[in-house]
């Protein structure tokens, strides 16, 4: 009888430990993926301040 409650208790820490496992991997890719979204939009918006900075002189 010990030994099932035991047994139980042990799985039921590995499956929480598991979802936690899941929880850090999903917020994992969720900030990866924003940032490789970011990342190109980051240096678009540069290259083009960089492009209009240069321009305004000449206007």
């Amino acid at each position: 009888m010990a030994k099932k409650k035991e047994e139980k208790r042990r799985e039921k820490k590995k499956i929480e430990k598991g979802l936690e496992t899941e929880k850090i991997k999903t917020l994992f890719g969720f900030f990866l993926s924003l940032f490789s979204f970011l990342f190109p939009l980051f240096f678009l918006f540069h290259f083009f301040i960089l492009i209009f900075c240069s321009q305004a002189p000449l206007l």
